[in-house]
């Protein structure tokens, strides 16, 4: 879509499959893992490279990265899969904004946060998503009613992407020739 806009896009990839598959004059596939800050700050390295070489500014980024993990009462989800999805569809979102925030507000850009509706209809089985995503932190109470945590104040939400496993989808940044 960005590309056939004429923008150059920086897609952050989680799966290395997806780093030669995305290749392309107007796509840079960027190894990218959102839970690591070296990760983070290698991609703003190589995206800052390839402005300055372009003489382009960044024009906005898409925060995509997202996990689900095994749908199940909240009773029976590990601590480590509420850390897992955090990590992930939550800080990974504020850690990749953070680090090109800056070449954002130069080029007076956008900064677009993709989620799913299911961060805001909460599913009764899915108690480790209630707030791991930027739409699940804006979610009211849902589906607790519907024993996700039997009675508990909280809320339950599914985020936008994809699975554990493969993490496929991760950040895009756009850039258009100056």
């Amino acid at each position: 879509m960005f590309q056939e806009k004429g923008f150059k896009v920086f897609a952050g990839c989680f799966l290395d499959a997806s780093l030669e598959r995305l290749k392309s004059p107007t796509c840079v596939p960027v190894k990218l893992d959102v839970t690591k800050e070296t990760s983070v700050l290698h991609a703003l390295t190589v995206i800052k490279a390839h402005l300055e070489a372009d003489k382009a500014e960044l024009y906005a980024v898409v925060n995509n990265a997202g996990i689900l993990v095994q749908p199940c009462p909240a009773e029976w989800q590990s601590l480590k899969d509420f850390r897992d999805m955090f990590e992930v569809n939550l800080l990974g979102t504020v850690a990749v904004t953070q680090s090109v925030l800056p070449l954002i507000r130069k080029s007076k850009g956008r900064i677009v946060c993709v989620s799913s509706i299911a961060g805001r209809v909460g599913l009764p089985t899915e108690a480790a998503c209630a707030r791991a995503s930027p739409a699940g932190a804006r979610t009211r109470r849902s589906s607790t009613d519907r024993n996700a945590f039997r009675g508990n104040d909280a809320q339950t939400a599914r985020p936008s992407t994809r699975c554990r496993r493969t993490r496929t989808a991760c950040a895009a940044t756009c850039t258009r020739g100056a």
